[in-house]
């Protein structure tokens, strides 16, 4: 799904056809919800048009930015504790051989996929004996040796290092 944004001005929502839509959880746990029912209670109160705008067109702006920006940062460090989890559970499989999916690419390596969902990467020092070819960020080419990995090909990897401060995980390639 994509993440919620928010902004002063509707939007609509694809999935349900509506050109005014606003949604709300748990007023106790979010600030756009506590945004929404601030205005639906004005609204309630018998306040007219111009008087909501009046009362709200600044609010909603300011609102609508802060709640976008916190939403960013708030799957970052969601994300970052994640991996940090995942390193320290890797730490204790450090020289284990698995099984993953190559879920990116970039000039400097691949990262892989292990079905447990934890991410480690590959550098492409290890996989190339030449200058490693990326093409269009989906397959990367050693045009030494002819061998290429795509996006969503297996890798056989050996679990190398786990740095649980970083929340980074380094795979070794195992030739197969």
């Amino acid at each position: 799904m994509q993440k919620a944004r928010y902004a002063p001005q509707p939007l609509g929502h694809y999935g349900l056809v509506l050109a005014d839509y606003a949604h709300f959880t748990s007023p106790i746990r979010r600030y756009p919800d506590l945004a929404i029912h601030r205005i639906l209670s004005e609204m309630l109160t018998g306040a007219s048009a111009s008087q909501l705008q009046k009362d709200f067109n600044e609010f909603a702006q300011q609102a609508s930015e802060k709640s976008s920006k916190q939403e960013v940062a708030a799957v970052r460090i969601e994300r970052d504790v994640e991996d940090l989890y995942k390193a320290e559970y890797m730490h204790s499989h450090l020289g284990e051989v698995y099984t993953g999916t190559v879920a990116g690419i970039t000039p400097r390596g691949v990262f892989v996929e292990l079905d447990n969902t934890v991410e480690g990467f590959v550098p492409a020092a290890q996989l190339c004996k030449g200058e490693p070819q990326v093409i269009d960020g989906v397959s990367m080419l050693d045009p030494l040796t002819g061998k290429s990995w795509m996006l969503g090909s297996s890798m056989k990897i050996q679990v190398a290092a786990a740095d649980v401060a970083l929340g980074r995980i380094d795979f070794e390639y195992m030739v197969e």
